[in-house]
């Protein structure tokens, strides 16, 4: 008996310990998700601003520029934006589900290529067999759109330069609310006229010095900014999706401890009864 009570006491002291720990991740990734959407808010409405006035140049001249470029051959290049740690719930699973589809959906067609944002990302990639151009550490939530132009650079210069690529496409998850976000893949080069002309304006620019020289600084920070939203959003959504994940955990915890807590005082109520029934049968055996 006295064994039992002391093996369920040590049980409901160790979940009591895994729910300090999952509430105390929880906590922090609420503090993280803060930051992360806040920034993300931000860098939304400068994305949209920028995008605007880009729309509004498209209206007006037939653009030319080499981030135009279709290609009727050649392979295509993903970048996967996952995490660098677990722990995230169905965050990492979302990702791995669209680069699945994406792959699906081009088998055997066109050769697929991955840049790997994160340690999980480089697991997606090599459980699908891609060759991995490039691997890259998982953003923190203080990035800043400076820290993405590495890639940007590479990225043209694979898609101009080099004429590696056919389609560079992105899989990043996309943050809706605290509750809520969804794996998403798109394509981000060649980049789409059609794109720019849903935000068309009657208004007339006089661009300075030239149309070339303008787009040739714009285009470029255009896409940097594109993929930097891509990464404030991916970060959104994991701290997301790990806070929700570590409060269920801590609930699970709880639920769990109640119910030892409850066999525990059954138990011990039994011991106690035993006892008393011993002690009044070596009485009347007296």
């Amino acid at each position: 008996m006295a064994v039992d009570t002391k093996a369920i006491k040590h049980k409901i002291s160790s979940i009591g310990n895994v729910r300090k720990l999952t509430k105390t991740m929880e906590m922090v990734s609420v503090a993280k998700m803060k930051r992360s959407v806040e920034n993300r808010k931000n860098s939304a409405d400068f994305a949209r601003y920028a995008l605007s006035i880009l729309g509004k140049i498209a209206y007006r001249h037939d653009i030319q520029h080499p981030l135009f470029t279709n290609r009727g051959s050649g392979k295509y290049l993903i970048v996967i934006i996952a995490s660098d740690k677990g722990l995230c719930g169905p965050f990492n699973t979302r990702i791995e589900r669209q680069v699945s589809d994406f792959i699906h959906k081009h088998n055997g067609i066109i050769e697929i290529d991955a840049i790997t944002i994160g340690k999980k990302a480089k697991k997606i990639a090599d459980k699908h067999n891609l060759l991995i151009r490039q691997e890259l550490p998982a953003y923190s939530e203080k990035v800043s759109d400076s820290d993405v132009q590495g890639l940007i650079d590479d990225l043209k210069r694979y898609f101009i330069q080099d004429d590696l690529y056919r389609e560079i496409h992105v899989v990043y998850t996309e943050f809706v609310s605290s509750l809520e976000f969804k794996a998403i893949q798109k394509k981000i080069l060649p980049l789409s006229k059609d794109i720019l002309l849903k935000n068309e304006s009657s208004h007339i620019y006089t661009l300075e010095p030239d149309e070339e020289t303008i787009l040739e600084e714009l285009l470029p920070i255009l896409l940097q900014i594109a993929v930097y939203q891509f990464t404030l959003e991916s970060l959104a959504s994991e701290h997301s999706s790990r806070m929700l994940a570590m409060r269920n955990a801590s609930d699970n915890a709880s639920r769990l401890k109640d119910k030892l807590t409850g066999e525990y005082n059954r138990a011990r109520q039994a011991g106690v009864t035993k006892e008393i029934i011993e002690i009044v049968n070596a009485a009347s055996a007296v």
